[in-house]
């Protein structure tokens, strides 16, 4: 297993890609809760994966007819090895949301 030398990486054991994804996911669903997305979007919406250094960045997307077309509705980055996560939204909330 290489590390890039960070402190995180000398003091944590790297976590399995399954258990990034699932605190993004929850992350995700709940930040989500806030906002109305629409059904057509919604069914059309695409996970991807980016590995980026000691994070995993999770997007939830709806694909264009060019990659640089694609919408990104949500972005999670994740520590690969202390599973801390942070979130980006790109939608507006609704208005009687609570939270957040």
């Amino acid at each position: 297993m290489k590390h890039d030398g960070s402190p995180q990486s000398k003091h944590h054991k790297l976590k399995r890609l399954a258990e990034l994804e699932e605190i993004a996911r929850k992350l995700t669903q709940t930040t989500l809760a806030n906002y109305d997305i629409p059904e057509d979007i919604r069914q059309n919406l695409i996970l991807g994966t980016i590995f980026d250094g000691d994070f995993r960045v999770f997007q939830l997307y709806v694909p264009g007819d060019k990659p640089e077309d694609a919408q990104v509705i949500s972005r999670v980055r994740v520590n690969a090895f202390t599973g801390d996560a942070s979130i980006d939204v790109f939608l507006t909330r609704r208005e009687n949301s609570t939270g957040l």
